[in-house]
């Protein structure tokens, strides 16, 4: 089952978000990770795909960066006239070398709406 975490991201700002995981028993060796941002769960549209390069993977831990660039985050948008509304949901999931998927996170994303442009 995977943890929960939302995801807040500043429209037109750069994210970068370390996240680490420790399990005993699971060999993440050649471990790969993806995420996605969607307007709703389970058949969403897709709005955003994550970047997320595994940083370090050992036997028991593994390290992804989720990032994204000012101009992938410029390109989020809502139709809420609110500074900071809910886009959609997101979740990430490691694809481990024998070729298992664990669930990692999931949870709401959150766009605070920039001013700036």
């Amino acid at each position: 089952m995977a943890g929960r975490y939302d995801l807040k991201i500043r429209q037109g700002a750069s994210l970068s978000l370390p996240l680490s995981w420790a399990y005993t028993g699971i060999d993440f060796t050649g471990a790969t990770a993806r995420a996605k941002i969607v307007s709703a769960f389970p058949l969403g549209t897709i709005l955003a795909t994550l970047t997320c390069p595994v940083t370090s993977a050992a036997l028991s831990s593994i390290t992804v960066t989720v990032s994204m660039t000012a101009t992938e985050t410029a390109a989020l948008s809502t139709t809420s006239t609110k500074r900071q509304a809910k886009l959609g949901e997101w979740d990430i999931e490691i694809v481990l070398g024998d070729g298992r998927v664990l669930a990692m996170l999931e949870g709401a994303v959150w766009l605070t709406q920039e001013s700036t442009r």
